[in-house]
């Protein structure tokens, strides 16, 4: 029953990024959609998107933040915010934004990714959230009630400000 319910649940969150990800793909600050791929081998299905060769801003923080100049920070912080923007103007809460659903592309271009628990803002709420999803240190505190949690774009926000000091000190904080 576990492997089933395992199943289901990543169908889902596949098959939810895909519906975002057509609907908000053409914007800078969101990484790039092609399609989708089957492994010819395997038979899995993949979602192909821009390749990035910076990788995620976590990881390009620990291994630059000391190298990064003020301005370039700065950038970087408003491709976020204007990637946020575009996701909540087009109708979407993120969900799981965190430093490591930023990635960079070569030219240090800061894109929004990892759309699988995004949901449209009518439902996002208090749609299937049962519990506190993602990573800790990023999730805004109306985030762990002990019953049902409350999801608002304000939880997109407080991460986004988890996101610029993460930029400015190289440190995630609470971490």
């Amino acid at each position: 029953m576990l492997a089933c319910n395992t199943f289901f649940y990543i169908f889902r969150l596949f098959a939810n990024q895909l519906e975002i990800l057509t609907r908000v793909h053409d914007y800078d600050f969101i990484v790039p959609f092609y399609g989708v791929a089957t492994d010819p081998t395997t038979q899995v299905k993949c979602i192909v998107m821009k390749h990035c060769s910076n990788g995620n801003l976590c990881t390009f923080l620990e291994k630059n933040h000391s190298t990064l100049s003020w301005n370039e920070r700065y950038r970087l912080s408003i491709e976020i915010t204007k990637g946020l923007e575009f996701l909540h103007k087009s109708g979407f809460h993120h969900r799981d934004l965190h430093s490591g659903n930023i990635l960079l592309d070569d030219k240090r271009t800061a894109m929004i990714c990892d759309f699988g628990l995004s949901r449209s803002s009518t439902k996002a709420q208090t749609a299937d959230i049962v519990a506190a999803v993602g990573v800790a240190s990023f999730l805004a505190p109306e985030r762990f009630p002990t019953k049902r949690p409350i999801y608002t774009a304000a939880c997109d926000i407080y991460s986004l400000g988890v996101i610029f000091w993460h930029i400015s000190s190289g440190r995630i904080p609470f971490a």
